[in-house]
């Protein structure tokens, strides 16, 4: 998973929703991924910030014998209805009964019939479950936002039954691994301003949207592509306030929108320079049937945004440790290379597309 930082648009778009600078540059903090499950200590546990849960792991009578001396880490269940013994008893088996927070709290503290067993275990949930929820336990959300119930215990000794069944609580907590920038892991494109107009460029979009007359062609899943040349004179379109928009004749519909027009793109090595991104679809022909797109011209105006956000501070979201990580510490990415008008840098996502 990759985190957008920033945003930078045009200032006309973004002041006026002038489509001339219809176009947009993000930087991105590093990627994450999610490791194994990892246990951990209960203080540890209880410090945790991320995704944590408890984990029964079944253990065998004589190891429990050893493990309810620590109160909070060991239960049994068994079928039935067990008589009820002290805690002393030689033969005391503890179970954990779910209480509400009221009764937890005025549960006493030791070992004892009705005690208090352990400290409270926080889960975390989805918003789903947390809007069900009609048990004993308290609903709320921690500092990050997260949903949580937290469920409260407290102790009932009683003489085990043949079939009983002993519990030991595993502390497991969720790792997140850095996985680093953007480019570094999928690659990407160049990309380039200033460049003639007429120039072979290959447009790729996930169109989804029905033509004029109603016909729905595309799915929006299946990628698709355009290859020609583009128009050697920039066209105008009243409706979105552009002036100047390079034109490709093309039959993607809505759902494109956004997506890179590549020049003196290598379909071998999927890779070539963006020099547009899809705007506005037309029906020039009046057949009801989108039949062009236009995209913003590349100028040094954008360029300005890209340097914009090409340099902005980003950085690991998750530490080493699997934790999540302060993202105020940032690091900066070092100044791309220039050659012949076209800057070399990896700040797309390389689309891979068959043809």
């Amino acid at each position: 998973m990759y985190v957008g930082a920033y945003a930078f648009t045009a200032y006309d778009l973004d002041t006026y929703d002038d489509y001339d600078g219809d176009f947009a540059f993000v930087a991105v903090h590093n990627g994450f991924s999610l490791a194994p499950e990892r246990a951990v200590s209960r203080k540890e546990f209880n410090e945790w910030l991320g995704d944590k849960w408890m984990k029964p792991r079944e253990i065998t009578a004589q190891e429990f014998v050893k493990c309810k001396l620590n109160l909070g880490e060991c239960w049994s269940q068994g079928h039935g209805t067990p008589s009820l013994v002290g805690p002393d008893h030689p033969d005391a088996a503890l179970e954990r009964v779910e209480v509400s927070k009221a009764t937890y709290d005025r549960a006493g503290v030791g070992k004892g019939q009705g005690y208090k067993f352990g400290e409270p275990i926080v889960e975390q949930v989805t918003a789903n479950q947390y809007q069900a929820y009609k048990g004993l336990g308290t609903k709320g959300k921690d500092r990050l936002g997260n949903y949580t119930i937290t469920h409260y215990y407290t102790q009932k000794w009683v003489k085990p039954d043949s079939g009983r069944k002993y519990y030991q609580a595993q502390w497991m907590v969720g790792i997140a691994k850095d996985l680093g920038a953007l480019g570094d892991v999928v690659g990407g494109q160049g990309v380039a301003w200033n460049q003639p107009l007429g120039q072979s460029v290959t447009a790729f979009g996930y169109p989804s949207a029905p033509h004029p007359d109603g016909n729905k062609p595309y799915s929006g899943v299946t990628p698709k592509w355009c290859s020609g040349k583009t128009y050697t004179k920039s066209v105008q379109v009243n409706t979105f306030k552009v002036e100047t928009h390079q034109m490709l004749k093309c039959s993607m519909t809505g759902g494109a929108d956004g997506g890179p027009w590549l020049i003196k793109y290598n379909n071998s090595k999927r890779t070539g320079y963006v020099n547009g991104v899809t705007s506005v679809f037309a029906d020039n022909d009046g057949n009801n049937r989108i039949d062009h797109i236009s995209s913003a011209i590349f100028d040094g105006e954008v360029a300005d945004v890209y340097n914009k956000a090409s340099f902005k501070d980003t950085g690991a979201i998750v530490t080493p440790q699997g934790r999540a990580a302060d993202v105020s510490t940032r690091h900066r990415r070092p100044a791309p290379r220039r050659f012949a008008g076209v800057r070399a840098v990896r700040a797309f996502v390389r689309q891979v597309i068959r043809r």
